[in-house]
């Protein structure tokens, strides 16, 4: 018996390696980090402007909010594995597809269109759910090494989509791109332990869809501060190189810059996973905005690169730090008969979040001739946010056990008081 107690423990962190791997090389390593590389040489082909793949980027961050509601459905009605592997090898194949596209605007917007609905499975989302029924204790942990893949694969992808570029060219960019995007497929078949015990709790459970959580302020207390950190932190690092040559300074000194927010944010998933299993989770989301204000303060306050460098350092931390929170808050204040599908509801405000942040730092750009009064804007935004997520009261379902119980009974007594 207690060989095969420890065979399951083995095998519930199959499910986690597979999910660093699906991270890894998942929708926004991929579209992010990759599609820029090609991006440039596609439009010259076709005679297109760049405003073409920003819009296109903008189709695909709304198709995957989207996807991310309606992954909730259906992860909580079929379970995890073949629903997102499904997606998963959907998504792969339109991204491969790109390499066939014609010179027709429409078609470029339809294919991100599907990337962005199919691509909602390659993310944490499906492996978050996963992993609300395998762990308990070590939850944090989990969902820190998960995200830690992510940080792997967006240091590694610019890298192979320049050789990609250089040696295939755009269209065969995209066809290894689409190839890596279908590798997360045989982990979810084959390392995923779907979480079938939490369906069948759910005939016992009230049956409510995220529509009906708008109403309360639980929601609303988790999702504000995560949209306010994913439009500040994606808003801050999407216009950051731009934001470093109006300051003139090198290729050199950007490159190092943009390498500390990445260390940084890889650094951050693992700790701040650590720390979400031995702190209060609130407590432990506002350090983490407390460190991106900090940075926004310094980034307009100093064009020195040495505080530049300990700007790029915060924001990085608060931007590594995100998929961790996320997953982990909604699973310590949901059942695990709604969990999907709260959980993706507010992954949509962090999927659009970003984009409204990259909006507002170039429209600030264009309107000021600067990115300051869109960084005050940002640093306001965390403020709010850090004050807001304090406001959630203990967990509803905590972790069973002494530590969990302990830190439940003091939060009670910092909240009554």
């Amino acid at each position: 018996m207690r060989s095969s107690m420890h065979h399951a423990t083995l095998n519930r962190w199959w499910t986690v390696a597979a999910g660093a791997l699906g991270a890894g090389v998942g929708v926004g390593v991929l579209v992010i980090y990759t599609f820029g590389a090609f991006a440039a040489e596609m439009a010259a082909e076709f005679g297109w402007s760049r405003s073409v793949h920003s819009n296109a980027l903008t189709v695909f961050l709304v198709a995957s909010g989207i996807g991310s509601l309606l992954l909730g459905q259906l992860m909580d009605r079929f379970g995890v594995r073949r629903v997102c592997a499904a997606l998963v090898a959907a998504f792969g194949i339109t991204v491969a597809s790109l390499a066939l596209i014609p010179p027709k605007i429409w078609v470029l917007y339809a294919l991100f269109a599907v990337i962005g609905l199919t691509g909602s499975a390659a993310t944490a989302m499906p492996y978050a759910v996963a992993i609300r029924a395998l762990f308990d204790r070590e939850r944090g942990l989990a969902l820190g090494l998960v995200n830690f893949g992510a940080g792997i694969g967006s240091a590694i992808a610019p890298y192979c989509a320049k050789i990609l570029a250089e040696s295939f060219g755009w269209r065969g960019g995209y066809i290894g791109v689409g190839i890596a995007g279908l590798l997360p497929v045989l982990g979810l078949l084959l390392l995923v332990r779907d979480p079938a015990s939490s369906r069948k709790q759910k005939t016992s459970q009230p049956q409510e869809g995220w529509l009906i959580q708008l109403g309360r302020p639980t929601f609303w207390l988790i999702t504000i501060p995560v949209a306010a950190i994913s439009i500040a932190t994606f808003g801050v690092l999407g216009s950051m190189v731009p934001l470093l040559q109006d300051r003139e300074l090198g290729a050199q000194s950007i490159a190092i810059v943009m390498s500390c927010v990445g260390v940084s944010s890889w650094i951050a998933r693992p700790v701040v996973g650590y720390a979400l299993d031995r702190a209060f989770a609130p407590y432990v989301a506002a350090a983490s905005f407390v460190f991106a204000v900090g940075g926004l303060v310094l980034l307009t306050l100093t064009d020195h690169i040495a505080g530049t460098i300990a700007a790029a350092i915060l924001v990085g931390f608060a931007l590594g730090s995100e998929g961790d929170l996320v997953t982990f808050l909604v699973s310590r204040y949901y059942p695990p008969a709604i969990y999907s599908r709260v959980l993706g509801a507010v992954w949509v405000t962090w999927a659009w979040g970003g984009g409204i942040g990259t909006f507002l730092a170039g429209a600030s750009d264009r309107m000021f001739g600067s990115y300051t009064p869109a960084i005050v804007v940002f640093a306001a935004m965390l403020t709010i946010g850090i004050i807001v997520v304090c406001r959630l009261g203990p967990y509803p379902f905590p972790a069973a056990d002494k530590t969990a119980t302990s830190l439940l009974r003091t939060s009670q007594k910092v909240a009554s008081a």
